[in-house]
């Protein structure tokens, strides 16, 4: 239906005439003589070899239809899979502050820690939620940090809480809206943590340990007094 319909509309607008003037051929054969008659194809191939003709003229259809698919295919853009953009696209809450700073160490990551921060003064205070002293002091460590962070000075909170307690730990650093380093300790053997730590630390807390510039131990404090005693010490490194 559509190759007569395509026929006749070229054989109207070439010569003005209708499409169907043979009336006593073939509907299709017809069509066929037109056509060829409209590209200039010899009436005599027609009659002598109307298979061949057929078979030429498939061919040079698909070849054009080929062509204009590519040439659409060039101006297209890859539409994405289903759901592709939405994880880029959608707004996840951002994490705490306390979420992303309490970092679980053992007794490598903790030097690896240091090491991150070799160059400056360190200050490591290791307390716990269940350490009435830490819980008191902890205010002057958040406030110690506020006023030596713009001098190189890096502070550090190290929680030794028992293993699971790490969600209520987070609440008490947001609660003191510590914005320096927090640590989780994790390990199999906290006496050997310890001692790797110092070995002159027996393990009580609150400790605080500071690390001059080159990442060298330069001060052990302990008790409620510890972050006064390390405030000192750090002013007389930085003199």
């Amino acid at each position: 239906m559509r190759m007569n319909i395509f026929m006749t509309t070229i054989n109207q607008k070439k010569y003005g005439a209708p499409a169907s003037k043979d009336n006593g051929a073939p509907a299709s054969s017809r069509a066929l003589s037109l056509f060829a008659s409209a590209i200039g194809v010899p009436r005599l191939f027609l009659t002598r070899a109307p298979g061949l003709l057929l078979f030429f003229l498939g061919i040079g259809l698909l070849l054009a239809g080929c062509s204009k698919d590519e040439e659409e295919a060039d101006s297209q853009v890859p539409v994405p899979d289903s759901g592709a953009g939405t994880e880029m696209t959608e707004v996840m809450p951002a994490p705490s502050a306390a979420e992303d700073k309490l970092r679980p160490v053992d007794a490598e990551e903790y030097r690896k820690v240091l090491s991150e921060h070799q160059g400056q003064i360190i200050v490591v205070d290791f307390w716990a939620t269940w350490c009435p002293p830490c819980v008191e002091s902890f205010p002057k460590l958040v406030a110690f940090h506020s006023e030596y962070r713009d001098k190189g000075v890096v502070v550090i909170g190290a929680s030794v809480d028992f293993p699971g307690t790490e969600a209520e730990v987070k609440e008490f650093i947001e609660e003191h809206n510590a914005e320096f380093q927090n640590l989780f300790v994790e390990t199999d053997n906290m006496d050997s943590f310890i001692t790797s730590v110092s070995s002159d630390w027996g393990g009580g807390v609150p400790a605080v340990f500071v690390y001059d510039r080159t990442g060298e131990p330069a001060g052990q404090y302990a008790g409620s007094a510890a972050i006064d005693e390390a405030k000192n010490k750090v002013d007389t490194l930085l003199d």
